[in-house]
Formats: C-alpha cells, sequence, structure tokens
C-alpha cells in the first residue's frame, strides 16, 4: 500500500506552498536540468508540448472541446514523471474554465508522489518563466515595464519581477477591458509605493513605447485581429526586453535583422512544425513558430535562436550589449509543471498539508 498525497489550490495558497520567488528558483533549477539533457516530453523528438484531443463540443461542429496531456520525464534532483492534463479549451467560449490536474510519479517506481488541482500551478510556473528570463535577459536598469494583458499570470509576472527590479517605478497597462485594468492598478498602488507612475495604455504602442520590458500575455483567441498584439519595430527602445507568452506578431525583418532571438526550447517549436505543418506560425501565433517558418525559409539559421537552457548554463550571451533588443517566446512545458509541483510536494510534506490518499 503507497499513500499518495492530494493538495487543494486552497491550501496551496493558503500555506504558502506556491510563492512566486521560489517558483523561479525551481525553474531556474529546471533549465539546469534541461541543459544536461536530464528530461523528456512526447513527440517524436521528445519534445513535443503534448498531445490532443478534439471533438465536438454538444454536437456542435463549429465549438471545439480541446483536451491536451502533457506528459513529461525531469531528472536531476526531481527525478519524477508525470502528466498534466487540462480541458476543455473551449474556442469561442467564455462560459467554461479550463481545468488542469497534475499527476507525478516517482520515476524508477512509477508510484504516484502527488495529484495536484494545477489552475494555480499553470500561472505561476508560466509567469516564474518569464521573470526568470528577465531576469536573465533584461538590462539591469529597468525602471518601466509595459503589460499587455493584465490577466492572472502578468499579475504574478509583476510581482515576480519586482523582487528582482526594485528600480521599477513606471507600469503602463493595455488590457481589453477596463475590469482586469483597474483591478491590476489597484493592487499595484497598493503593494508598491515604489511605483509612482501606473499608466493605462489605450494602444499596443503606448504599452511598449520607452519601456524596458514588455510582458505579453492575451490569449490564443481574438474576435478581431485588431485585438491581437501587432508591435511594431518603431515603438520598441534600444536595449528592451518583450517576453511572448502568448500570440504575437513582429515584423519579420525586426526578428531577423534587429532582434536578438531567445526562446525556452526551440525543439518545441520544431515539434509543433512537424505536427501540425508548415507554416507553422499560421496556425499556432507562438513567436517560436515564426522562428521555425523563417529558418525554413531560408531567412535565418537555427543558432540564430539563443535556448534559455544555453543562456542558463552559460554556454550563450543574452545580449552583447546594453543596447541590444531581446525578444523571448514562451510555449509551456510539462517539465515546469513538475518542477514547481515537485517543490509543492516537498513543502506539503514538511508541513503536513494536504491529505494523504491510499492507493
Amino acid at each position: 500500500m503507497y499513500q499518495v498525497r492530494y493538495v487543494s489550490e486552497k491550501e496551496q495558497m493558503e500555506r504558502k506552498l506556491i510563492q512566486i520567488d521560489e517558483c523561479v528558483d525551481e525553474i531556474d533549477q529546471m533549465f539546469r536540468v534541461m541543459a544536461e539533457g536530464d528530461y523528456l516530453m512526447s513527440g517524436k523528438n521528445s519534445n513535443s508540448h503534448g498531445e490532443r484531443l478534439v471533438f465536438d463540443r454538444d454536437g456542435d461542429e463549429k465549438n471545439k472541446n480541446i483536451y491536451i496531456a502533457m506528459p513529461a520525464y525531469l531528472g536531476g534532483k526531481y527525478q519524477c514523471t508525470g502528466i498534466k492534463w487540462h480541458g476543455p479549451n473551449v474556442f469561442g467560449s467564455s462560459d467554461t474554465e479550463t481545468k488542469y490536474t497534475l499527476i507525478i510519479n516517482d520515476s524508477q517506481s512509477g508510484v504516484p508522489m502527488g495529484i495536484l488541482p494545477a489552475n494555480i500551478i499553470t500561472t505561476y510556473r508560466t509567469a516564474a518563466v518569464s521573470v526568470y528570463a528577465a531576469k536573465l535577459c533584461a538590462v539591469k536598469t529597468c525602471k518601466t515595464v509595459g503589460i499587455i494583458g493584465p490577466g492572472k499570470i502578468n499579475t504574478v509576472f509583476l510581482d515576480g519581477l519586482m523582487k528582482i527590479f526594485p528600480d521599477i517605478s513606471t507600469v503602463k497597462i493595455k488590457g481589453r477591458g477596463r475590469h482586469n485594468i483597474d483591478k491590476l492598478a489597484e493592487r499595484i498602488r497598493g503593494e508598491y509605493k515604489q511605483i509612482v507612475n501606473v499608466q493605462v495604455a489605450d494602444t499596443f504602442e503606448d504599452a511598449v513605447r520607452d519601456a524596458d520590458i514588455v510582458s505579453i500575455n492575451t490569449g490564443f483567441e481574438f474576435e478581431n485581429i485588431r485585438d491581437m498584439p501587432i508591435i511594431r519595430t518603431d515603438w520598441v527602445k534600444p536595449g528592451a526586453l518583450l517576453i511572448c507568452t502568448s500570440f504575437v506578431k513582429f515584423s519579420d525583418d525586426f526578428i531577423v535583422q534587429k532582434a536578438t532571438k531567445t526562446a525556452d526550447n526551440m525543439k518545441m517549436y520544431e515539434s509543433y512544425a512537424e505536427e501540425l505543418g508548415y507554416p507553422v506560425y499560421r496556425g499556432l501565433s507562438y513567436l517560436g513558430n515564426r522562428y521555425v517558418d523563417l529558418i525554413r525559409e531560408g531567412r535565418m539559421t537555427r543558432d540564430d535562436v539563443i535556448d534559455l537552457p544555453d543562456i542558463a548554463s552559460g554556454r550563450r550571451e543574452a545580449r552583447k550589449s546594453e543596447e541590444d533588443i531581446v525578444i523571448f517566446s514562451s510555449g509551456g512545458m510539462g517539465i515546469e509543471d513538475l518542477a514547481v509541483g515537485y517543490h509543492i510536494l516537498k513543502k506539503a510534506e514538511e508541513k503536513n498539508a494536504g491529505i494523504l490518499l491510499e492507493w
């Protein structure tokens, strides 16, 4: 008989089992393990984001349920294997929130170590990757931040960013509606007295101009193409870092000629191309997928893109000067969920949190 620990999201938050600075530390260690090659995900190249099931929602051919399974193995100190399962990702509907579940197993015995509801984990690990990218790739004198998409992820991202860049004094917020904009602005004014200038950006241009770091997280579906972030070259200041965790559009000339190109894991975007075909960016508009298309078109080379594990391990540099513009693509990996979930389980064990289930 084995015991499996279940930790609710309420306990994860109330017992402080998940904290953004600790998540950033775990993501750091995860990328270092990744740099050693001690990890696996699904797909032909063992780097796929995940496997999909797609079927009609309530018999409606125009409305689909999408479920995604993200199996992964993470070595190093973690030595765990697991799967994050999420769905339904309902496009064209706002009445159903995606549900995330994470199961973590001991890699050698296969014994389940924990079962965790993972909506909060997904938010924190996504934000932590962005904070870690900023730590490695942003200029150290960061004072102005642009937030495009003031939802949960960018709220947690800003919390983590303030721990690394305490000199931030201006935040510019661009959203589709006033509710999330006002909510984030109120939180900033209440939590961070050093941020003396909180601006509502009416346009993407307003959010990007003069910003040292821009975080773009606006989702994956847009009723109107004008709602998708389209970033013009002349808006971006020298030395800026643009973190892209959702769909975004830059000019190809900007990507190829002006920007230092970074990514969480180029092999994942190459896997998308195998699964979805060329051109992959047209169907799934991650920045990393545009990298893949441009490489295939011969406009740039694979070596032009710097993977974050190579920066973390010291094999490559994120920038050669303070004037370099850096763009970063983040697409979400199962090993990120394993790293943060493993950390939660260890803290839960120390604090005797959660419920032990017989297995």
